[in-house]
């Protein structure tokens, strides 16, 4: 992502913050391909995961 120009905090309450500018379509400057495929990474980390009893 830092080759363009995009660096986020570590944590995340930033990762939170980043993904909402991501959703903004105006947002960010990303090719179509890389936005698409952050999309799908900001989905699986929102999806609440199943524990194990």
């Amino acid at each position: 992502m830092a080759e363009l120009g995009i660096v986020a905090a570590t944590g995340m309450t930033s990762v939170a913050k980043f993904i909402a500018i991501l959703r903004d379509a105006g947002g960010l400057s990303l090719p179509s391909t890389a936005r698409s495929a952050l999309l799908e990474i900001a989905g699986q980390i929102e999806k609440p995961t199943a524990r194990a009893p």
